[in-house]
Formats: structure tokens, sequence, C-alpha cells
């Protein structure tokens, strides 16, 4: 789920929604029906990776490797029921990417304080696999436009306080009027920027993971309207966009984690694995 979040940029509430009947690998798009979207506006969103392409194969497939039905969700469970909450699994993912085991009560299933503490310090959101998404278009030179409709904004204002933190590169390209040089668009750190060892789960080419050692940070947190607008669209509890309660989801719009920015900006898998 966090490569379909970081390859299409859809809410959560929205890939919940999805159904086998709203995929078309052919044409490589996945239809966002209206009454299922955030703006109420039927959208489409490309699939556009080869690993995304895989994962979504891979989730039209029930436990035994057969073809679910075209009414199906693509995201169930084993037997083939909709998921309606994985607070619980991301919670546990995201402190396991950063090397804590959690810790929760036997009985109800809640963080116990050692595990929330560092949970809160790292203060990932779902919702910044969207920003992220985002971000990396926005790198790649998409317009603000484009990118604006691939993520259903109503208003460009919105769009544009997701991608604050590519300050760096106007900073970069606004440098050429001191220094007189041609602006260079590869990443600040391109040249020297420490290049992994190579995954052979992953294709042989090499990673590079400049734009997640050229994030700037953000102190100050930045208004999102859209985060705004969930708590009155979407009861408590519904959508774990929310993140923090009653106010921005997402203070710092900038991935922190770069664990999960080095898989944004990993090769793409030939072969998903097997469900074995």
């Amino acid at each position: 789920m966090i490569i379909l979040a970081l390859d299409t940029g859809v809410r959560r509430g929205e890939m919940l929604e999805i159904t086998n009947k709203n995929v078309d690998l052919e044409r490589g798009e996945i239809v966002l029906r209206g009454a299922t979207t955030k703006s109420g506006k039927t959208r489409t969103v490309p699939i556009s990776t080869v690993r995304l392409r895989s994962v979504v194969v891979w989730f039209q497939q029930d436990a035994a490797g057969a073809q679910k039905p075209a009414t199906a969700p693509m995201i169930s469970n084993k037997v083939g029921e909709p998921i309606g909450d994985f607070r619980r699994l991301w919670e546990d993912t995201v402190l396991r990417a950063h090397g804590h085991e959690p810790e929760r009560d036997a009985h109800t299933g809640a963080l116990l304080a050692p595990s929330q503490a560092p949970l809160q310090n790292i203060n990932l959101h779902w919702h910044d696999l969207r920003h992220e998404y985002a971000s990396r278009l926005a790198e790649r030179g998409v317009t603000l436009s484009e990118i604006q409709r691939l993520l259903g904004h109503a208003s460009p204002t919105t769009t544009a306080r997701y991608l604050s933190h590519t300050l760096a590169r106007l900073k970069q390209s606004a440098a050429v009027l001191e220094t007189g040089k041609t602006f260079d668009p590869k990443p600040l750190a391109a040249r020297s920027a420490v290049v992994p060892a190579r995954d052979p789960a992953y294709s042989t080419n090499a990673v590079d993971l400049s734009p997640c050692l050229t994030r700037v940070s953000v102190a100050t947190p930045i208004a999102d309207e859209e985060s705004s607008a969930d708590s009155a669209n979407y009861p408590d509890g519904e959508d774990l966009d929310d993140g923090e309660p009653g106010g921005n989801r997402t203070p710092n719009p900038q991935i922190k984690s770069l664990l999960l920015c080095q898989l944004s900006y990993r090769p793409t898998l030939s072969v998903w694995p097997d469900r074995t």
C-alpha cells in the first residue's frame, strides 16, 4: 500500500474504495469515482511505474492467487473483505523502519508510552506519502497545474503548499544572478551524494539518493487547507490522513524518513514477490 500511495498520490479513503473494475491495466489507469473522492469528482490516475503495476496485479488476486471479481475491493483482507482501518499496521511499520519494536497493551492493543514517544518524534503520517508523490513530480519538472489534476485539488494554492520544500531548487536557480553561471538542473548534492550498494532484488541501475539528501527542513508549520477541511468532511477515525487532532496532519511537508524517501527513489521491481 505504501508503493500505491507513493506512486499515485491517492488519499487513503480513495485508495480503499478502488475496486477491480476501476483498474484498466491495458490503458494503465485507475479511475477514482466521484462518489469516493474528496472533491466529489471522478479523476483518473496513471499506473506510471513498473512496481506500481506489479502491486496492482498482486492486489487484484485473492489469497489463492485467483483473480478477484470485478466488483471486489482491490485492497482486501485474506477473505476478500474491505479493509476499513490500518492505523495500527502503519504505526508498527513506521516504528520498525526506524529501529523500534512496537510495544502494545495486550488487551486493548494501544501503543504503550515507550512506543508512543518515538512515534511522535518520527512524526511521519500516511498523508506524507501523498506529499512525497507531489514533490517527486515537481522535482522532475511536472507543472503545478498537472500536479493539481493528479492530486485532485480544487485549488492550485493547496498544491503549491505541498511543494514548499522545493525551496532549495529555487535558491539554486536564483544563485545564477550572483555567479553568472548557467543553471544546473541536477540536484544540489548530485555530484557528492554517496550511492549505496545495489540491492539484488532491484534492477541493476544505480540508486540516486541525492533528492533525499537535499530536502530542506521547514521549521514553521505550513497551513494546509486540504488538511483543515478533512476534519469537517470525514468523521473521526474514518480517515487516517488526519494525523494530529484538530490541526495540520503534516506540519512539515517534507518526508521525514530517509528510509521511505529511499523507497520512493528506488528503481522499480520488474517482478513482484510471490504471495507465498
